[in-house]
């Protein structure tokens, strides 16, 4: 895990759009979207997108746990497909060899389109 934590420093708080600005993001956009953004108390909140230094969190935190200027934590978020477990955590994974999805998923609905051939 340690990994894919980076450290943040909080520049803005949006609270009515469950929004966080950060500086100190150095990967690309989507990078922690599924992630996890965490406090200097332990408290976790869920990211729901990461678009350059603003993420989106599920619920915000209590206005006493993150505050303009606290060093943070983010963590790299994981969408659950083959292809993020084979290159964004291929080191960690085998290449994908570790990956407990199933990623021969039919990509045609039998329900709608009759027998799969």
């Amino acid at each position: 895990m340690a990994a894919f934590r980076q450290a943040v420093t909080v520049t803005n708080i949006d609270t009515e759009n469950f929004m966080i600005t950060v500086s100190g993001i150095t990967q690309p956009d989507e990078w922690f979207t599924a992630g996890v953004f965490e406090a200097q108390n332990g408290d976790k909140r869920f990211i729901l997108d990461h678009t350059g230094d603003v993420l989106t969190l599920q619920q915000n935190f209590p206005s006493t746990t993150v505050r303009i200027g606290d060093d943070l934590t983010i963590l790299a978020g994981d969408d659950h497909l083959f292809s993020t477990c084979q290159f964004k955590f291929g080191a960690f994974t085998g290449a994908g060899a570790a990956f407990g999805g199933n990623n021969l998923q039919a990509n045609k609905n039998p329900h709608q389109v009759g027998r799969l051939q």
